[in-house]
C-alpha cells in the first residue's frame, strides 16, 4: 500500500529566521578537452535570514549562502537567494533561477517538473522513497524522504542521477548530482569496458553535499 503523508506541510523545508545549515561539499569535474580532472572540497553554509515580500508579492525567506575551504577559515561574503512556499510546492530561487524542490502531497505517485517556473529545460522529479530511517555521514535520521530525477539512468557508456534527501523538521540533508560519460565511447574493445562506469569516467561532473551541522544563531 502506498505511503501518504497526513497533510501537505513544510516539515521537510522549514523556513525559520536564524536557522543555518552547513554542508561538506565534494565536486569533481572531468574535462576531456584539456584531459584534466579538477577536484574541490569545501564547506557551504546556508543562513535563513529574514522574511520579505518579493516584487511579485510572495512572502519569501531570504537565504544567505557562503563558502569556506576548511572549518578553520572565515566564511566568504554571502550571496543572497530565497525560498517560498506556494500552493502545493516549495520553490528555491538560486542565481535568479527558480527550482521546484518539493511537491505535495508527499506520495510515491507525485511527480513534478523541477524547472517549470524558469527557463531551463523540463526535468521531471519523483519521490524515490518516503519516511524511512538512514545514515547521512555518521548521523542517523528518521522519517527521511528522497527525491530523484525521473531521467536518472546508467548504461555502459554514461550515467545521470540527480537526487536530494530531506529530513523532517531539518531540510536538505544530502544532494548528489552525477552527470558523466565514460571512456567506453572512445575505446571500444579495450580492457576498460568491463569496469564499473564510475571507474572509467571520461568527462562530466560528480557533486555531493552532505549536512554536517545545523542550528540557530
Amino acid at each position: 500500500m502506498e505511503v501518504v503523508s497526513p497533510l501537505p506541510s513544510v516539515e521537510y523545508f522549514p523556513l525559520e529566521a536564524g536557522y543555518y545549515l552547513i554542508y561538506n561539499v565534494d565536486s569533481t569535474w572531468y574535462d576531456d578537452f584539456n584531459l584534466d580532472t579538477t577536484h574541490r572540497s569545501y564547506q557551504m553554509k546556508e543562513y535563513y535570514d529574514t522574511l520579505f515580500t518579493t516584487s511579485e508579492g510572495k512572502l519569501a525567506m531570504r537565504i544567505e549562502r557562503s563558502w569556506r575551504n576548511t572549518p578553520s577559515d572565515a566564511w566568504s561574503a554571502p550571496r543572497a537567494y530565497w525560498a517560498y512556499i506556494e500552493n502545493s510546492y516549495v520553490v528555491k530561487v538560486i542565481e535568479n533561477i527558480p527550482y521546484v524542490t518539493l511537491q505535495f502531497p508527499l506520495k510515491l505517485s507525485t511527480t513534478w517538473n523541477r524547472n517549470r517556473l524558469g527557463w531551463l529545460n523540463e526535468e521531471s522529479f519523483k519521490y524515490k522513497k518516503l519516511f524511512y530511517d538512514t545514515l547521512i555521514g555518521v548521523i542517523a535520521y528518521d522519517s527521511v524522504i528522497t527525491t530523484q530525477s525521473r531521467e536518472a539512468y546508467e548504461s555502459i557508456i554514461d550515467k545521470y542521477d540527480f537526487r536530494e534527501v530531506y529530513g523532517k523538521n531539518i531540510g536538505l540533508l544530502y544532494q548528489e548530482l552525477i552527470d558523466i560519460d565514460s571512456v567506453y565511447r572512445d575505446k571500444v574493445g579495450s580492457d576498460t569496458n568491463n569496469l564499473p562506469i564510475m571507474d572509467k569516467i571520461k568527462k562530466g561532473l560528480v557533486y555531493k553535499a552532505t549536512l554536517v551541522e545545523r542550528g540557530f544563531e
